[in-house]
C-alpha cells in the first residue's frame, strides 16, 4: 500500500500526473483570497512559516473569525489563525506563537532534511539494485532460452542417432 508509513517499496509510478500545478486564484479571484497570497508570516519560526504558506498556497488556509484565548495570559487577543500565543507573550518567552518552541532552534529543519537525504538515498539504492536484478533475469532468460534450443536439438540429434543405429 503506498500510503503505508514508512513503505519504501513503491513498485508502480504516480497513477495521475498534474501537468499544470495548483492555482489557488484561477476560478475565485475575491478579495478575500487576495488577502490571503498577500499574507506574510514572520512573526513564527521556519517550520511553522512553512506550514502555513502551504495552507494558503493550497486554500487550506482558515482565517479567524473571532479573536482566540492565549494560552499564557488567558486573554482573547489572538487574532492570527493557528496561534497559541498572543504577540506580546511570545516576544515576552522569545517563543514561536503557533508551535511554542523556540524560533531560532533550527535542529528540527536539519533532522527533516537529514531524514529526506536518507530516503532519497535509499531509493537510489532500491532503484539500482531493483535494475540490477532486472538486467541478470534478462541476461539468464535470454541465456537459458539459447541453452535450453542448443539442448534440444542436442536431445533430438542423440535420439535420432540412437534410432539409426
Amino acid at each position: 500500500m503506498s500510503s503505508q508509513r514508512g513503505n519504501l517499496n513503491r513498485t508502480r509510478p504516480q497513477k495521475h500526473r498534474n501537468v499544470t500545478a495548483f492555482k489557488n486564484n484561477l476560478h475565485d479571484t475575491s478579495k478575500k483570497i487576495k488577502a490571503l497570497n498577500a499574507l506574510q508570516f514572520d512573526n513564527v519560526c521556519a517550520k511553522c512559516k512553512a506550514i502555513l504558506e502551504w495552507k494558503v498556497k493550497y486554500k487550506k488556509y482558515k482565517p479567524l473569525k473571532s479573536a482566540k484565548t492565549c494560552v499564557k495570559c488567558n486573554e482573547k487577543t489572538i487574532k492570527e489563525a493557528y496561534h497559541t500565543m498572543c504577540e506580546k507573550c511570545a516576544l515576552a518567552n522569545k517563543v514561536c506563537p503557533k508551535c511554542g518552541k523556540d524560533k531560532n532552534d533550527t535542529s528540527i529543519e536539519v533532522n527533516n532534511s537529514s531524514m529526506s537525504e536518507k530516503f532519497n538515498e535509499l531509493v537510489l539504492e532500491k532503484s539500482k539494485a531493483t535494475k540490477q536484478e532486472s538486467s541478470d533475469e534478462s541476461y539468464d532468460r535470454e541465456s537459458s532460452s539459447d541453452y535450453d534450443h542448443d539442448s534440444e536439438s542436442l536431445i533430438s540429434s542423440d535420439c535420432d542417432n540412437s534410432k539409426t543405429k
